[in-house]
């Protein structure tokens, strides 16, 4: 298998479980999306380890908003990058996503450019991807691309908080 779905409710420790592991890892790269200052979410880059500005706390001209969250467009745009040349142009084994939300279910935020690393991902056996959503946009995500369940690792957080990134298990 070469997509890991990391899913579990808002706010339940699915980041903060991912960038605990990653510390200890070699061969990752992506993106997390962190808390910051203010409650405020910040996107971390795994392979430079930075923090970017990412959630603002009002509309303006160069943000994206879905209800009352707003996000600055410059940042998805830092974060397709990452994971594009995590995928693709760097040795990493793993490719983090964090995360895969409303957004881009409706064709915004990571997308199209990461629906395209995703597809090209779930055909690969050389590089693994592993994708945070929430649990009631799985069977929706899973429907989008079309990708049967034998092919994809599920992991629900929830039931089981010490996963392994291992393809074989």
């Amino acid at each position: 298998m070469s997509i890991f779905i990391l899913h579990a409710p808002i706010r339940s420790g699915k980041t903060t479980a991912l960038y605990d592991r990653i510390c200890k890892m070699n061969s990752v790269g992506g993106i997390l999306a962190i808390d910051g200052e203010g409650g405020l979410r910040y996107l971390y880059t795994i392979s430079d380890r930075s923090k970017h500005r990412f959630q603002i706390t009002q509309e303006i001209g160069y943000s994206i908003s879905i209800g009352r969250f707003h996000f600055l467009k410059s940042t998805f745009i830092t974060a397709c990058k990452e994971c594009v040349d995590s995928y693709y142009h760097l040795q990493n084994r793993f490719t983090i996503i964090d995360e895969f939300g409303p957004l881009e279910m409706n064709g915004e935020g990571l997308m199209p450019t990461i629906g395209s690393l995703i597809v090209d991902a779930y055909s690969s056996r050389d590089k693994l991807v592993v994708i945070v959503m929430r649990n009631k946009i799985v069977g929706d995500f899973m429907t989008k691309f079309n990708f049967n369940k034998e092919k994809v690792k599920l992991i629900d957080f929830v039931a089981q908080p010490d996963f392994s990134l291992d393809e074989n298990q």
